[in-house]
């Protein structure tokens, strides 16, 4: 975790934090190296290793309605013309539906393009290129509001962290992306995820992996025995591929699975990289139908909540500001206070299933147990700020309804 822009604490994806603990050590190695002999703190290895085994849960997408578009010249017409481009782009994103822009309900969006940018610059463009790069942000609300009224999905921010196991065949030459080898083919898996906004990660491939997983247990569908291999980096969905040469084309095969959700799908192109796009690109359309919430897809009712382990008001403050920054969600609303227990009503943008979701992606709720049935009271209006004592509680009761059950987390 660390500090965002906004001083909110986000999760860093695993990879950039490898790649931060690699750079300190050989930075640490520096000033360490005694002729050929290197010293190597005992905590600075000690630490390298919590990362690899950092919980890799729900990543936030912070850039989630930025996009970076080349341009030759900063011509107002074509500048209005890559807006276009870039607001297609973000609705894919966000909706999680690569074919969007075909969707009747979109075009009169796309026309209006340039008024969904909150603010733009020119950035000079890469060594080497000629023209600039055209820096946009979206604006979020605005586009999200327009979505739903068109009853079309919002996939939110918080996201699943992918750990991708992915073989090469190419004729007799055969060998795994890991998270430091093959960087072309990585780069173009990690540019497509980043395209769809999605959390990718890639196994270290190191003595731990070699001694689980060899290449004949991904190219030969051996899914029990990756994903046994997968379980320590702890990522919330593990996605398989095999993507072989077959004559002059690429032929892609894939295996996405984040909890009890399982799918097998397959992509094709002249080229490798369109085959590995193709690939990232069906894992994020498959993952948004799992999350994508559609806002009039609700009953308009709150979802019962019981939470275990709120022991005070410390605790309670905590579990209130967690499920208000929610996606989706709308209002918190006490129904009742008892420590160490608290029920509330959750209303929010979708149905009970998208809460459990989003909490599944997160640490801070573990469920306790199957759902329940309830008898809920529904309160009209409410702050999501504050805390309340049990003599505020709502008085119950309404018709019975399912009750989610979890317990709060140290």
């Amino acid at each position: 975790m660390s500090a965002g822009p906004d001083g909110r604490l986000v999760t860093v994806p695993r990879s950039g934090l490898l790649r931060s603990a690699r750079g300190m050590l050989r930075l640490r190695a520096d000033y360490t190296c005694k002729g050929s002999r290197m010293v190597m703190p005992r905590l600075l290895l000690s630490f390298l290793l919590l990362l690899v085994l950092l919980p890799a849960a729900a990543v936030p997408v912070s850039d989630l309605y930025e996009v970076d578009v080349p341009v030759a010249s900063q011509d107002r017409e074509q500048r209005l013309e890559v807006l276009k481009q870039a607001f297609e782009e973000i609705l894919v994103r966000v909706t999680g539906d690569g074919s969007v822009a075909g969707n009747p309900e979109v075009e009169p969006l796309l026309r209006r393009a340039a008024g969904f940018v909150q603010r733009f610059r020119y950035l000079p463009a890469p060594e080497g290129e000629e023209g600039w790069v055209l820096h946009a942000v979206f604006d979020a609300r605005r586009i999200e509001r327009a979505l739903a009224e068109r009853g079309l999905p919002v996939w939110g921010q918080d996201r699943p962290a992918v750990l991708a196991w992915v073989a090469i065949i190419d004729g007799g030459r055969r060998f795994l992306i890991g998270e430091q080898s093959h960087d072309a083919e990585r780069a173009i898996l990690a540019d497509e995820a980043r395209r769809r906004g999605l959390p990718l990660m890639f196994p270290l491939l190191d003595l731990q992996d070699q001694r689980q997983v060899r290449i004949a247990d991904v190219t030969g569908g051996f899914d029990s025995t990756v994903d046994a291999a997968s379980a320590r980096y702890a990522s919330d969905a593990v996605l398989i591929g095999t993507v072989r040469r077959s004559g002059s084309h690429w032929l892609g095969r894939w295996r996405l699975r984040e909890g009890d959700e399982t799918v097998r799908f397959e992509s094709s192109g002249k080229q490798l990289d369109e085959a590995l796009r193709l690939g990232v690109d069906g894992a994020a359309s498959w993952l948004a139908r799992w999350h994508a919430r559609t806002a009039l897809a609700g009953t308009g009712e709150g979802v019962p909540l019981l939470v275990e382990g709120v022991n005070g008001l410390t605790d309670y403050v905590r579990l209130r500001r967690y499920l208000a920054g929610l996606d989706g969600v709308e209002a918190v609303i006490p129904r009742r206070i008892a420590p160490p227990r608290a029920e509330l009503e959750v209303r929010l943008r979708g149905e009970a299933r998208d809460l459990q979701r989003m909490i599944s992606l997160g640490d801070v709720l573990a469920r306790v147990d199957e759902v329940q049935p309830q008898f809920a009271a529904v309160v009209a209006g409410s702050s999501t700020e504050g805390a309340v004592s049990p003599s505020d509680a709502p008085a119950p009761s309404m018709p019975e309804r399912t009750r989610l059950h979890y317990r709060l987390l140290p």
